[in-house]
């Protein structure tokens, strides 16, 4: 998610561009910095003098992501109808229906997608415009992406997690709640193993784990090269509700991996209740 300041400086900094075809500072090219002032006048004005070629171009597309950017839906509409490319990216790969995902109001979301906006358009990264809307908890855009058939299972490239991880990670329930409901797989894990639940179990989010663990989730999933559990997980990070409530679902307080014991669950003032025998499943956390 660090990668929204890094797309913000080429997105919005106007230094990075879609083709090499442009001049490498849009800061120079006027429907861009007309776009960026949200002078839609001076917007109107450049569009009736550069040809079609110009305005379905990158030069185009950015004006279209400043639009979108400051949530301005008559400068949108203004470059739609004069040709803008609305699947339009820069080299990050970042569209309009990118920089729509940010904003809580679906508005724009729906207006670009009823345009031909790609759902599933991703950054160069792998990040998808709903990976984007679901970890800043943004429900009514998750459901028009959703409706506009975006992959709820795709998988981002750095470290291979899915809207649901996004959504889980920021404590997101109703996130979670509308991606299961469009198809996600609670099952499927990151790079490293670490599932939705992990990370609801890692955040201390009893209702998101819950939801989870409605919809399928196992509580006793292990990460591969850790043998760690969500138990375990919660159990390190003190989370005693969700301990608790991993518990009542079948977790089993007897598997221990390599550097978590129950004794050490103990000694953080967590109490675990019924037969407790170390039972050690894994090798020594590398």
């Amino acid at each position: 998610m660090k990668i929204r300041t890094m797309l913000l400086a080429g997105l919005l900094g106007s230094t990075i561009i879609a083709s090499a075809a442009l001049a490498a500072d849009m800061t120079n090219v006027p429907l861009v910095t007309a776009a960026k002032q949200g002078d839609r006048e001076a917007v109107r004005s450049i569009l009736n003098g550069i040809p079609l070629k110009v305005i379905g171009g990158p030069e185009g597309a950015a004006a279209l992501v400043w639009a979108v950017s400051r949530n301005d839906g008559q400068m949108v509409d203004m470059l739609l109808r004069a040709g803008a490319d609305v699947k339009g990216a820069n080299e990050f790969g970042a569209t309009a229906l990118y920089a729509a995902a940010a904003n809580s109001d679906a508005t724009l979301t729906v207006k670009l997608l009823g345009a031909g906006a790609d759902a599933n358009a991703p950054l160069a990264s792998g990040e998808t415009p709903l990976m984007e809307a679901a970890g800043r908890g943004n429900l009514e855009v998750v459901r028009a992406l959703l409706s506009g058939k975006a992959n709820p299972n795709a998988k981002d490239a750095k470290a291979g997690q899915t809207p649901l991880m996004w959504a889980a990670q920021q404590r997101q329930t109703a996130v979670v709640e509308e991606l299961i409901k469009g198809g996600a797989d609670v099952s499927i894990g990151s790079k490293s193993g670490f599932t939705p639940l992990m990370f609801a179990a890692q955040q201390g989010d009893v209702d998101t784990a819950r939801t989870l663990i409605r919809a399928g989730a196992k509580t006793n999933e292990v990460q591969p090269k850790t043998n760690m559990t969500p138990l375990m997980i919660a159990s390190a990070m003190v989370h005693v509700k969700m301990v608790e409530l991993l518990l009542e679902n079948g977790a089993n307080p007897n598997v221990v991996s390599g550097w978590v014991t129950p004794r050490w669950v103990g000694s953080c003032g967590i109490r675990i209740t019924g037969s407790i025998m170390p039972t050690r499943t894994g090798s020594s956390r590398s």
